[in-house]
């Protein structure tokens, strides 16, 4: 099938290269940068977590903010390539 509507394609002058269509790293990129934002803003409305008892401090909520933000625009990135 796919075949066909490539050779389609070439008959219209439209041209589409598989390797740029990549919805799942665009949707990785999303997922982690909505993770960031929740991180975030966990740190700016100062949010109490309770685990079992135990209040997690903020700190985690940093290095989870640093390290979703990063893999969202190294997705992001990936995707456009």
């Amino acid at each position: 099938m796919a075949r066909y509507f490539n050779r389609w394609l070439q008959t219209t002058g439209l041209t589409v290269n598989p390797w740029r269509a990549r919805p799942a790293t665009i949707i990785g990129a999303v997922v982690f940068f909505l993770i960031a934002i929740v991180q975030l803003l966990r740190i700016i409305l100062h949010v109490r977590v309770v685990a079992n008892g135990v209040a997690l401090p903020l700190w985690p909520s940093i290095v989870a903010f640093a390290i979703a933000l990063i893999l969202a625009v190294l997705l992001w990135r990936e995707s456009r390539l």
